[in-house]
């Protein structure tokens, strides 16, 4: 009977597991295609043609690629809110790989941060100098605003190269909603990622793996839920064992300290691209 029980609760946590880190390979290659112009980065899908966009239906999203000798665009095309997870406080992670072994060596990070508006007016006024009175005055009638900040993750670089990656190209994002969809667009310029990648850059013609990666707990939300359940373990009077097992497992419990609360799931999806060349 012990080993009954034990096994049950075995299985249990695999499929908790497995359905709270969900990842989607295609195997098919996508095509980018050159742009005519440079693309608007402003989330919206007007520029992009309808033929050049490929949908993953089982998390029903739309995405599509385009670049020229200086710029790799991206559009991705949430059709279902439920898929969003919590992007809002993850962000979007964007893995380039030129070997096509789906590494996460090299990648950069999209979120959208609220940031207090005299810290932002300081921000501002440290790179561009002096703003109007006015502005400032038009600014504050918010206490915070929304900036699209991206921060680039380079594991085989030095903390120097990854200083002068800042006075680099950076990349770019914006997301929208139109109706019930929700419209991220990214510029990645591929001079940054020649610059920085370890496997020797990324240029026209040459064929990507792309990973898209989203969802799930940060650093900050797990900490917020492990003091929770201390708390209620304190109140409840629940041996410290317990609560390790709980929290290693992300077994979140809920204010009804027997019930486990859901856990946002975190997705992943690669794709291999591969890069227009000019004609």
């Amino acid at each position: 009977m012990g080993r009954m029980v034990i096994f049950k609760k075995l299985s249990f946590f695999c499929i908790l597991a497995f359905i709270s880190c969900i990842g989607f390979s295609e195997t098919k290659e996508i095509l980018s295609t050159w742009p005519a112009a440079p693309l608007k980065i402003n989330g919206s899908n007007e520029e992009w043609g309808k033929e050049a966009i490929y949908f993953e239906k089982k998390i029903k999203v739309n995405y599509a690629f385009q670049n020229d000798e200086n710029n790799l665009y991206i559009l991705f095309k949430f059709s279902d809110p439920t898929y969003l997870s919590s992007i809002e406080k993850t962000g979007m992670t964007i893995w380039l790989d030129k070997e096509k072994m789906k590494k996460k060596d090299y990648g950069i990070t999209f979120i959208k941060k609220a940031v207090p508006t005299e810290t932002l007016l300081s921000l501002l006024e440290q790179k561009i100098g002096a703003i109007p009175e006015e502005d400032k005055a038009q600014m504050r009638k918010k206490p915070y605003h929304f900036i699209y900040y991206t921060q680039v993750i380079n594991k085989n670089a030095s903390s120097s190269e990854l200083a002068e990656n800042k006075e680099s190209p950076r990349a770019l994002f914006m997301s929208a909603s139109a109706k019930e969809d929700v419209v991220y667009e990214f510029l990645i310029p591929l001079k940054s990622a020649q610059d920085f990648a370890s496997n020797g850059g990324i240029k026209p013609g040459q064929v990507i793996k792309v990973g898209f990666e989203w969802g799930g707990l940060t650093e900050e939300m797990k900490e917020e839920r492990m003091r929770k359940i201390q708390e209620m373990a304190e109140k409840k009077g629940t041996p410290d064992a317990r609560i390790e097992e709980d929290y290693r497992r992300e077994r979140v419990l809920d204010t009804d300290f027997n019930k486990p609360s859901s856990t946002p799931k975190k997705y992943t999806l690669w794709v291999d691209v591969r890069l227009a060349m000019k004609k």
